[in-house]
């Protein structure tokens, strides 16, 4: 695509693989006279205008898309409500990828609420992104889970101290409690609306967002 100005980079929606030379397409596409049309497609500008509206609109959507999938791989994988804490469970890795999902919804919900001051949300520490959330969002959290406010300081850093698990081997606080967390907070991501999912159209060596 190069720096042309239909440039995107895609974020949902398009899977493909190679057959031989050729790149094949796994999906919902169409033609429409000469042009092929990629259907239900999430894309974003390669430069994020962070002080536009729908730009950031559009980034929360896949911030909740992306989000929601660490939350779909750790339910498929981990019973979250009385999760195996032996070693071969690999408890530490959906302990990591749930922290990771906290982190996003909480980046998505400021940035439907408008609170990232027309920069991008920044940080990995729950405690801090957490009190960044409106006071409402705030108190729904605590009313649901019993102390969050007093235990996230102690699992701050979940994500980014359980990639590395392999050089500490332990994981100290209430760990537990992030798989409540990312419950509560995915609740919460999915009642902001979500921009529509745009198309893609292939014709002439050319592609083209709509």
């Amino acid at each position: 695509m190069g720096n042309n100005e239909y440039s995107r980079s895609l974020t949902t929606g398009v899977i493909a693989h190679v057959e031989g030379e050729s790149s094949v397409i796994d999906g919902h596409s169409h033609m429409k006279g000469s042009a092929l049309v990629i259907d239900s497609v999430n894309f974003l500008p390669q430069e994020v205008n962070y002080t536009d509206r729908d730009s950031v609109e559009m980034l929360a959507t896949s911030a909740v898309h992306t989000a929601d999938g660490f939350y779909d791989l750790v339910k498929q994988n981990c019973n979250t409500s009385d999760p195996d804490i032996s070693r071969n469970a690999h408890l530490e890795m959906y302990l990591a990828l749930s922290g990771l999902a906290c982190e996003i919804y909480m980046k998505a919900i400021i940035y439907h609420e408008n609170l990232h001051s027309g920069k991008q949300a920044r940080g990995h520490k729950l405690n801090d992104l957490f009190s960044q959330l409106p006071n409402r969002i705030q108190r729904t959290v605590s009313n649901k889970i019993n102390n969050i406010s007093t235990t996230l300081p102690t699992i701050k850093d979940m994500f980014a101290t359980l990639r590395y698990d392999f050089e500490q081997n332990r994981i100290k606080g209430d760990y537990l409690v992030v798989f409540r967390f990312m419950e509560e907070l995915r609740t919460i991501a999915h009642t902001y609306p979500q921009k529509e999912i745009g198309t893609v159209k292939y014709a002439n060596g050319t592609l083209a967002f709509e």
